[in-house]
């Protein structure tokens, strides 16, 4: 619970630091934090860590934008990684019908 918090926090601090900053290396790790952590929600419903009815209440509509961003994302376009290394972000997004 704690690294979720850390996390979202981290996460803020980068979209707070892109909005006044056009940096590719912070946009590469924005992404790679914000997948990482869908990646770590996908665990934890596939292996029932938590209740996936109050979960996908929260993350449902997040993860619907979450997508649009993942589709056209730099870390994919730059080939700094490949779509098939987010196997439980994938795994969500079939899961949900997103």
């Amino acid at each position: 619970m704690r690294q979720e918090r850390e996390l979202r926090i981290k996460l803020s601090e980068y979209k707070d630091e892109m909005l006044t900053k056009n940096n590719r290396k912070l946009s590469l790790d924005y992404d790679t934090l914000l997948f990482n952590y869908y990646e770590y929600l996908a665990i934890c419903l596939y292996k029932k860590i938590i209740n996936e009815n109050i979960a996908k209440l929260y993350f449902r509509n997040l993860l619907i934008s979450v997508k649009s961003l993942f589709e056209n994302s730099i870390l994919f376009k730059g080939n700094y990684s490949k779509k098939e290394d987010y196997l439980g972000i994938l795994w969500l997004f079939r899961h949900w019908k997103i």
